[in-house]
């Protein structure tokens, strides 16, 4: 093998075992920058609360400030972004799903009542196989490249062109799956609701944003409900205590009755118990 060789060999394998991971690794984390630390002024909350389903609607929280501005100023929508009013939860971009045992993205234009939303969450989605696969694939490499330093001039030229095809595909298999583990993996975080379920990427946002917006879907949700609750009790019709009376004399009287049945009282002590009761209950 000529002196020359191993280099090409070297210079090859960085590339193809540097490059694509690290252009994976910075589209990921471009997409997150967008989405962090945005703040909505008050003239993209105007443009934004057009879009409430009712103009009474007030802004609670929203997740995704930097792809809301984005959107409204025009550009395009790389993720997606999430918005809590006093009445619902709007969702638009891109949107996850399990089919099949493996993970799909749809995009997603959601308004959910917040009674209707039964829970939030986290879901990780992490391909270790690929991970596996890829530190698999450096580890033949780096043995079929000290293979190849050894073998001297000598050596059968078809053994060495068998070896080196091998360490090269050896190495796209390290890159392909190295870049798709990046691409792939996933943290999720999920509102469940009555018919379905959104879920998108928190790897995009911080966490600290991500956790203040499930903080607040959840105060919001429970005042819907405690508000519905209280409407309730105040509009249920209150029973008379004069009914309230009568129905439990009239329980009282069926215990007797049931004893009688049984032979565990006598005829007389049962209209005896039933005379005391109708004459306590007309008092």
């Amino acid at each position: 093998m000529s002196s020359s060789a191993p280099q090409l060999i070297i210079t090859f394998f960085l590339i193809v075992i540097i490059v694509p991971p690290l252009i994976a690794f910075f589209k990921v984390s471009a997409e997150g920058k967008l989405g962090r630390g945005a703040i909505l002024s008050e003239e993209v909350m105007k443009k934004f609360r057009e879009v409430f389903a009712e103009p009474t609607e007030r802004y609670i929280a929203s997740i995704g400030n930097g792809y809301i501005i984005n959107f409204l100023s025009g550009g395009s929508l790389a993720s997606g972004f999430s918005v809590i009013s006093n009445r619902r939860v709007y969702f638009k971009g891109k949107c996850y799903y399990k089919e099949a045992g493996k993970l799909k993205k749809s995009f997603e234009e959601r308004m959910v009542d917040l009674k209707d939303v039964t829970g939030t969450g986290y879901t990780r989605v992490n391909p270790i196989s690929l991970l596996i696969t890829s530190l698999s694939s450096l580890v033949l490499s780096i043995i079929l490249f000290g293979v190849l330093s050894s073998l001297g001039s000598s050596d059968q030229a078809t053994v060495m062109n068998i070896l080196t095809f091998v360490l090269i595909a050896s190495i796209l298999s390290f890159s392909i799956t190295l870049t798709a583990y990046i691409l792939k993996r996933k943290n999720l975080f999920e509102i469940s609701f009555a018919g379905g379920m959104i879920a998108f990427n928190i790897n995009l946002y911080d966490k600290a944003e991500i956790d203040d917006f499930q903080k607040q879907l959840r105060r919001a949700k429970d005042h819907v409900v405690e508000s519905a609750s209280s409407q309730v009790a105040a509009a249920a019709p209150q029973a008379p205590a004069e009914t309230n009376s009568k129905l439990g004399i009239a329980d009282e009287i069926k215990k007797y009755s049931e004893l009688l049945q049984q032979k565990l009282i006598t005829q007389e002590e049962f209209d005896e118990a039933k005379k005391n009761l109708l004459s306590n209950g007309n008092k």
